[in-house]
């Protein structure tokens, strides 16, 4: 057994990053042949429920050398910066028996007794410099490149983020690898009782009857307001219908809530409280359940690496109402509508029709199909991530 250490060196709020790590874990778990033994390395300040999610996929360990701004965590960094040695990192991972150092973003150096696996989730700034004012061109070319150059493989999830990644640099690109990722449903979401449940439900968080249901954090590329304004144009229609919002109204970038913020003030200016409820972060259970009885998913963002919400509604079999860019036709989800990002009016006439068409629940044939798939898709992507190690060669002697 290869045993591989992924090093979760990103923002906890980066709930899109912890489900990729969870999904791939499991991926690997399922192989009946499985040949990589995985460690997940976190900071000691990680909440429990995150160490205790992982914990049926990997050896779970915690290092100081994670947590920002501790003083293991600020010699590395001093000593990284100043000479390119990863002297810690190399120390605990000699202790541990790691062969290949996956999916680190600030891990990487030429000196070092392992193979590094980085991981690039997408190149946003390409597409949207203005939402990254502390970035310049030449900043953000270093700072992608430079952990390309210093590693053995960069894995992208989509090949639209490989067209983006040329734009920066052709003389790496044999080094790339392109893996898409399948998202796991907890099987537990087919069992409970679905009366019961909406009951509590619509209880908990202040809605009765059918609805749509758009689950993307609260960042402005994600483009929310596109939706807002279909629901609107509805409503001086005289339609009224219900969109139901989730995810972390703060943008990580700026510890801000700027965003969510406006969109909330755009309700109150337009009397859409009954039509547009935004709810936060919630339970991965609720997530599912009002996924699977929306009527349904939206993903209206102007930009996604590999979008999370599409590969959720993917493996649940769920329809889903979607922005046209490249990625989302690239993940080719069954049974999806596809509308212009910028076009409120069309996007009103797709969601006018599915209302009219549906009271909601689970898409049953879709559901079936995609539960049928599930297992083959899965090992699919962990026999895919296996043959990326496997083809590595490091001092170690894998």
């Amino acid at each position: 057994m290869i045993r591989v250490a992924f090093w979760y060196d990103r923002p906890y709020q980066y709930t899109g990053g912890l489900n990729y790590y969870k999904n791939l874990l499991f991926a690997l778990s399922s192989l009946e042949n499985r040949k990589i033994e995985p460690v997940i390395y976190f900071g000691k300040k990680v909440d429990y429920a995150v160490l205790k999610d992982f914990a049926p996929y990997a050896t779970v360990k915690q290092t100081a050398l994670l947590d920002r701004g501790s003083l293991h965590w600020f010699l590395h960094k001093v000593l990284h910066k100043l000479t390119g040695s990863l002297f810690f990192v190399n120390r605990l991972m000699q202790r541990d028996g790691i062969s290949v150092v996956s999916h680190g973003f600030e891990l990487f150096g030429r000196k070092r007794p392992y193979a590094i696996i980085n991981w690039i989730p997408d190149f946003q700034y390409l597409r949207f410099p203005e939402l990254f004012p502390d970035l310049t061109p030449e900043k953000y070319v270093d700072w992608v490149m430079e952990p390309v150059r210093q590693t053995d493989l960069t894995i992208l999830s989509s090949r639209d983020a490989f067209n983006d990644f040329l734009k920066l640099s052709r003389d790496e690109k044999d080094k790339v690898r392109i893996l898409h990722f399948v998202s796991q449903p907890t099987e537990r979401i087919y069992t409970i009782s679905a009366e019961k449940y909406r009951a509590s439900i619509e209880k908990k968080y202040g809605f009765s009857g059918k609805f749509f249901f758009l689950p993307n954090q609260f960042w402005k590329h994600k483009n929310h307001m596109v939706v807002f304004e279909a629901v609107n144009l509805l409503k001086k229609r005289g339609v009224e219908i219900l969109v139901l919002c989730t995810g972390n109204t703060k943008d990580y970038r700026s510890n801000t809530s700027i965003y969510a913020d406006q969109l909330s003030e755009y309700i109150a200016a337009h009397g859409l409280q009954s039509n547009i409820k935004i709810l936060g972060l919630i339970g991965y259970d609720d997530v599912l359940y009002l996924m699977r009885h929306s009527v349904s998913v939206i993903n209206p963002s102007l930009f996604e690496g590999w979008s999370s919400t599409v590969e959720e509604a993917k493996s649940l079999g769920k329809n889903v109402v979607l922005s046209n860019i490249a990625v989302h036709v690239e993940q080719a989800p069954p049974a999806a509508s596809y509308f212009d990002p910028h076009n409120p009016g069309q996007l009103a006439e797709i969601l006018l029709k599915k209302w009219n068409a549906s009271e909601g629940g689970p898409d049953y044939e879709l559901e079936a199909a995609a539960r049928e798939n599930l297992s083959a898709r899965t090992r699919q992507f962990g026999r895919q991530y296996q043959d990326i190690v496997l083809s590595l060669s490091t001092p170690s002697g894998i």
